[in-house]
């Protein structure tokens, strides 16, 4: 059983969830103010990266409020899988606008 300094943890909860809100505008951002080609591979990174943020929060963060550390090995499965349908998309995935 591994002991969580609460404390601690809150924070770092909240600044990783800000980092990533923070990331997420960026996106947004850029997504917006992209055409064609780059607008659908930036849209690509969006979901990509929301559903793995949500898959990994769900799996990581949450469960050591609860001190319930079953579930990290999970975090960097989601990772490699996130990158891997990124990098398919992005690269392998013939463009009908070309």
């Amino acid at each position: 059983m591994e002991v969580t300094q609460m404390a601690n943890y809150s924070i770092f909860s909240a600044v990783f969830g800000l980092l990533v809100l923070l990331s997420f505008v960026q996106l947004i951002v850029k997504y917006r103010k992209a055409e064609g080609y780059n607008k659908r591979l930036i849209k690509y990174v969006i979901w990509g990266t929301a559903l793995t943020f949500v898959l990994a929060t769900i799996t990581n963060l949450i469960p050591s409020f609860w001190n319930t550390f079953g579930t990290y090995w999970m975090g960097p499965l989601f990772s490699l899988i996130n990158f891997s349908v990124i990098a398919y998309l992005v690269f392998y995935k013939p463009s009908k606008n070309i």
